[in-house]
Order: structure tokens, then C-alpha cells, then sequence
């Protein structure tokens, strides 16, 4: 009997444990869905707020991760926060499926900054990548 109340119990706090994931995991997607919105209307600042909150909650997919992250850069270098902008684009360096498109927003970020040598560098590294990229005209 007593095997049975601790298997119970067992049980129990378990299935607690993953209804507690399972909220972590929908509140750091809605918080991810909600920044997409957001970036989508331009609306940069809160977007950037809603994408790191996606970010500290964790639980997302490294898929979402990785969106969350490129997307809180695109915010920053929309609100001229480019040095959060290069961190979260060089975390994506280490290990993002599609550093094509991390390259051409280094590119771009580059470009704000007035270094048109680096933002060439960094549009052909994403071209190699991807032969569809299309280089700003200004770095031909």
C-alpha cells in the first residue's frame, strides 16, 4: 500500500512539474508572438521588450530562440541600441542555423555605423550563403 501512495505521489508532482513547463513554454511563445506583432507595425520598442522577455522566460525552441534573438537586434538597430544589437547578432554566430541572415543584419548594422568596409565584408559572407541576397547598392 505504501509503494502504491508513493507511486501516487510520484505521479502526482511530476504531472505538476510538467503543467508548470508547459505555462513556461506558452508564456515565453505568446511573449515571442506578441513581439513579432509588434515588429511587424514597427513598433520597435516594444517589440525589443517583448522578444527579450521571450529570451528570460527560456523555454522557447532554439528555433524561436534564434528568431527571437535576430529580431531583438533588428529592434536595436531600429532604436540605435547597436551595441546590444552586435551581442545578440554575435551569439547567433556561434551556433544559428541560418547565419545568412545574420550576416546581412551585421551588414546593416555595419552600414549605421558608417563602416562600409565591415558591412561589405559582411554581405558577402551572406551572399556566399545565400546566392538570392541582394547587396545594398551602395556597398557594390
Amino acid at each position: 500500500m505504501k509503494l502504491q501512495i508513493l507511486f501516487c505521489l510520484t505521479v502526482f508532482i511530476s504531472l505538476l512539474g510538467c503543467n508548470e513547463a508547459s505555462k513556461q513554454v506558452a508564456q515565453g511563445e505568446s511573449s515571442f508572438s506578441e513581439g513579432l506583432d509588434l515588429f511587424e507595425q514597427k513598433e520597435f520598442a516594444d517589440a525589443e521588450t517583448y522578444f527579450s522577455e521571450s529570451l528570460e522566460k527560456g523555454h522557447l525552441n532554439p528555433d524561436l530562440m534564434c528568431e527571437a534573438r535576430l529580431k531583438r537586434a533588428k529592434s536595436r538597430i531600429e532604436l540605435e541600441n547597436y551595441e546590444g544589437a552586435r551581442e545578440d547578432l554575435e551569439f547567433l554566430l556561434e551556433g544559428a542555423p541560418n547565419t545568412s541572415e545574420v550576416f546581412a543584419t551585421l551588414g546593416k548594422l555595419a552600414m549605421k555605423e558608417g563602416n562600409n568596409d565591415e558591412a561589405k565584408r559582411c554581405f558577402q559572407e551572406a551572399k556566399k550563403q545565400d546566392s538570392q541576397l541582394v547587396i545594398p547598392m551602395e556597398l557594390r
